[in-house]
């Protein structure tokens, strides 16, 4: 437990030391615009608007951000590249019974929200580690717009309009900090990249920390460049690279790719604001769950396939993981993500 503690103190105290690091000015990153869009039709299996039922997000990447606030973001580093991003967000939350019109305070509540997320990567791909710095800001409540974003999907595909988001979650601030750490552990393994990753977040709507491994098996670009492995127009196409210490090879900026995606992670969650409601509310709600009624450990799973050629890369994931509340079973959802770099 002590150790545990120790763990999160360094990932919370990282960011305020931003002195003495050797950063490759010489670098520029890849420029690009990326749209994801998630929902529960987007599988085979367990297709039902509960929990997380949709999500929209607009994200994108260029070296300017560093100038307009995202550079103190950075995680420092020894030697390495800095990557900058920014993105808009709406995401929302159902109970089981979309069709019942009355509060049921035994299910978790109707939840929206809209955000922008400011992003900071820092990457030493000779070591195989990344460091992700994310602050989060943004609404919670009837002002994120879900109640409308969902009839209006409802209403465009033959499905019934969802009253009961009256009694979703007040209006509530979402100020959240999210720090992640991805490590490489395979070597010189052509069609195979595995790493670990740990993550933790506090701030008024998500507090908990998670761990897991992914992995990606196929023909494609190093996960620690280029935002994943986006091509960049400003580096040489195809490039197979030498680690500096000579135990693995990156590959850059290869033309096409197609490599299947296999993650799994835990997680404890602390405070759960879709659920509870923003730490910092504006108004007060119909009804939040008590604490009592939240699952604290969960786990996750994801499992996709990326295709990309030259710029363009199209991405499927399929998330499965279990549901908030104590009672019941797992989730999915289906996320398709299009990426373009410029």
């Amino acid at each position: 437990m002590i150790r545990f503690c120790k763990i999160l103190a360094v990932l919370l105290l990282l960011p305020l030391f931003g002195s003495g690091q050797m950063v490759d000015t010489s670098f520029r990153q890849a420029s690009f615009v990326e749209f994801s869009s998630e929902n529960d039709l987007y599988q085979i299996a367990l297709k039902a608007d509960k929990e997380f039922t949709n999500g929209l997000s607009l994200r994108v990447g260029d070296q300017a951000f560093r100038n307009l606030g995202t550079r103190w973001l950075a995680i420092p580093m020894k030697s390495g590249v800095r990557e900058y991003a920014w993105s808009i967000s709406q995401d929302m939350y159902t109970p089981e019974d979309i069709r019942n019109t009355e509060v049921d305070t035994t299910d978790r509540p109707y939840c929206g929200l809209l955000y922008l997320t400011f992003s900071a990567y820092s990457t030493d791909w000779n070591k195989g580690r990344r460091w992700t710095s994310e602050l989060q800001v943004g609404i919670q409540g009837p002002a994120a717009g879900a109640k409308q974003t969902q009839n209006w999907l409802h209403s465009n595909t033959n499905n019934w309009i969802v009253e009961g988001w009256d009694n979703q979650i007040g209006n509530g601030l979402l100020l959240d900090y999210r720090i992640s750490v991805q490590d490489i552990i395979t070597k010189n393994i052509s069609y195979l990249e595995s790493s670990t990753f740990a993550t933790l977040q506090v701030g008024t709507m998500r507090n908990f920390v998670a761990v897991g491994l992914q992995n990606k098996i196929g023909w494609f670009n190093s996960s620690y460049a280029n935002f994943g492995g986006l091509q960049n127009r400003n580096q040489p196409r195809n490039q197979e690279v030498k680690a500096s210490n000579g135990d693995r090879t990156v590959f850059l900026n290869r033309p096409w790719q197609a490599y299947l995606v296999a993650d799994i992670g835990v997680s404890t969650i602390f405070y759960d604001g879709t659920t509870q409601g923003s730490l910092i509310p504006f108004e007060e709600s119909v009804y939040t769950l008590d604490p009592a009624q939240i699952t604290r450990f969960n786990a996750i799973s994801r499992l996709g396939i990326s295709l990309s050629y030259g710029r363009t890369q199209l991405s499927y994931l399929w998330v499965v993981t279990g549901y908030q509340v104590r009672y019941s079973n797992l989730i999915g959802w289906g996320e398709f993500r299009l990426s373009v770099s410029l």
